[in-house]
């Protein structure tokens, strides 16, 4: 989510766009997790798939009392550790 990066501060508080961008694509990645099968997910246990399907829940049924600043750090510090992690998975396959 490297777009999230380019906003941060004030300027992603008074940005409504970029906060529905950064939802939604934490959204996709939430929903995506849900999908991922049980063993795929016990045999990669190192990654919080329980959070990540729960950041997902929250900002599909809770938008209305959404953090901001929580908003933009998953997008800017979990978000590209996850992606480090999803990427050391994938590597031997």
């Amino acid at each position: 989510m490297s777009f999230a990066a380019s906003v941060g501060g004030q300027d992603l508080l008074e940005d409504r766009r970029s906060i529905s961008a950064i939802a939604y694509q934490l959204i996709i990645i939430g929903e995506a997790t849900k999908r991922l099968s049980r063993d795929f997910r016990d045999r990669h246990g190192a990654v919080n798939w329980r959070s990540i399907a729960g950041t997902r829940d929250v900002l599909v049924h809770d938008f209305q009392n959404l953090d901001v600043v929580v908003l933009w750090r998953t997008a800017t510090r979990h978000v590209p550790m996850l992606a480090l992690a999803v990427s050391r998975i994938l590597d031997p396959l």
